[in-house]
């Protein structure tokens, strides 16, 4: 007998109106910690999952035409109309994460991940990273805060350097420089500074400064403080958090610093900011009417 049981289940509802998860090009409308025996017949669905096998082993068919026993750290994908099943081997169950994803980028986001018309499963490069970003966006998904999706956002961003499947390079020789900028978009509300993402991944701040030269023309410090605005200016375009609150999302830990970059940057306060974006959300929709 077939048997699949959800240890836990959790629906995006943060997000109930398709035009604004439109605007994020793709996203997570489910995600589940599932403990399973096994689904034996041939199965379809209409949208688009990813899977993270937590124990295995984990057999699995899909439109490869082959049988696959997947272990523990390997990720696979279905897709909307292929027919597919996966099963438990042995007397234990397997546990895996799976992650529904929507939006009109999905099937470009897949292709970053690292799914392709050949590769429908492979070992992660860094699976606890895998995991610890699933276990992140679960718990993002249970608050009613609105700020909680931009945190999904930055999680599903984050993802592709610990999933991306390349064949002909070792998961060490992922460039430094990316995996740095992962750290920074997944964590940072953990407000880590350029110094200390240098100890965590074992480097000197002028090594860290040349992979970041090399990669993308700027130093660590621009980089971070670019995605630290681009955050703050979404989180105060569509939510109503207290500025202290978007500066500490978007990893401020001193709130005048904040309104100090801001400015520099935008040439307004976030408050005015906020003022000025909300005047033309409401022209713009005024105009529609007409």
């Amino acid at each position: 007998m077939t048997r699949m049981s959800l240890k836990r289940h959790v629906r995006m509802a943060f997000w109930s109106q398709p035009r604004e998860w439109a605007a994020a090009g793709v996203y997570p409308t489910h995600l589940s910690m599932m403990e399973l025996e096994g689904r034996r017949s041939p199965w379809v669905v209409d949208f688009h999952c990813i899977h993270l096998v937590l124990r295995g082993p984990l057999r699995f068919y899909s439109r490869t035409g082959t049988l696959t026993d997947l272990e523990a750290g390997e990720m696979f994908l279905i897709e909307p109309h292929v027919p597919f099943y996966y099963h438990a081997v042995g007397e234990r169950c397997a546990e895996l994460y799976a992650m529904r994803l929507d939006g009109p980028l999905v099937q470009s986001y897949v292709g970053l991940l690292g799914f392709g018309p050949d590769t429908v499963h492979f070992q992660a490069v860094d699976p606890e990273a895998v995991q610890r970003s699933f276990r992140k966006m679960m718990k993002l998904a249970k608050q009613e805060d609105p700020s909680a999706r931009f945190e999904v956002v930055a999680q599903l961003q984050a993802l592709p350097p610990f999933c991306r499947y390349e064949p002909e390079s070792a998961p060490g020789e992922l460039p430094l420089a990316d995996r740095v900028v992962a750290a920074m978009r997944s964590r940072m509300e953990e407000g880590l500074n350029v110094e200390e993402l240098s100890r965590e991944f074992g480097v000197s701040r002028y090594t860290l400064f040349q992979h970041f030269r090399e990669r993308f023309g700027e130093s660590p410090v621009k980089v971070l403080t670019r995605m630290r605005l681009e955050r703050s200016r979404h989180l105060l375009g569509d939510t109503l958090l207290p500025v202290v609150e978007v500066a500490r999302l978007c990893g401020y830990r001193n709130v005048e610093h904040f309104h100090r970059q801001f400015r520099e940057s935008a040439g307004l306060t976030p408050l005015d900011w906020r003022a000025g974006h909300q005047q033309k959300a409401s022209m713009a929709a005024e105009r529609a009417k007409r």
